[in-house]
């Protein structure tokens, strides 16, 4: 059985973190990082930088916690959003997300079969997300760049993977000379590619 992947928007308005982003700031945009039943993880990246320091404040009042990991980049921990913790309840993976404006978002997932997909879009409905395909496809393996190669195979040398972390990504990217935004977004390419890979193979 071939596995399927799919980008499907879905309908929420109760996203606190969006909601302020979209009302006060024009040249953002919002993804996720971490999806949780209770808490979400957000990346919030301005065009312009200033912008975001205007917002910090407010989002601290809205969320958990507010952590600026590069000039236009903040982490945002907030609660978790109906679409996010519909996802997070499910056992469905998610390899990637993206806000589309204050009340649509984008998930990309795998799913065992189209059956499955269907079942899932069926569930969606039901809890109100209103959801709609985008894109679907049959699951292709992605093969990592060389890049990639090279940052995953230096981020296991040096720990980065032992539960008892060996280095953080501030200290990789430092070793590397390059900006930790820029190795979190390699990173995170590379790690996506190898787990959809396992899921294709094991699901």
């Amino acid at each position: 059985m071939e596995s399927v992947e799919a980008t499907i928007e879905l309908e929420r308005d109760d996203c606190a973190v969006s909601n302020l982003i979209f009302a006060r700031l024009k040249h953002a945009n919002v993804s996720r990082l971490v999806i949780g039943r209770e808490k979400s993880l957000h990346r919030v990246k301005s065009v312009k930088s200033e912008d975001l320091l205007d917002v910090i404040t407010d989002l601290r009042r809205v969320s958990e916690s507010v952590r600026k990991v590069a000039r236009d980049v903040l982490w945002v921990e907030g609660k978790s959003c109906s679409a996010c913790r519909f996802l997070s309840s499910s056992t469905v993976p998610v390899v990637g997300s993206r806000t589309i404006d204050q009340k649509h978002l984008a998930f990309r997932i795998l799913v065992q079969s189209r059956k499955s997909l269907e079942l899932l879009i069926a569930q969606m409905a039901k809890a109100g997300l209103n959801p709609k395909v985008i894109d679907i496809r049959a699951g292709q393996g992605q093969s990592l760049t060389e890049r990639e190669k090279e940052v995953l195979l230096f981020a296991f040398n040096h720990g980065y993977f032992e539960s008892n972390r060996q280095s953080s990504l501030t200290e990789l990217a430092e070793k590397l000379d390059v900006s930790t935004s820029s190795l979190s977004d390699v990173m995170r390419r590379a790690l996506r590619k190898v787990v959809e890979e396992y899921l294709r193979r094991n699901l």
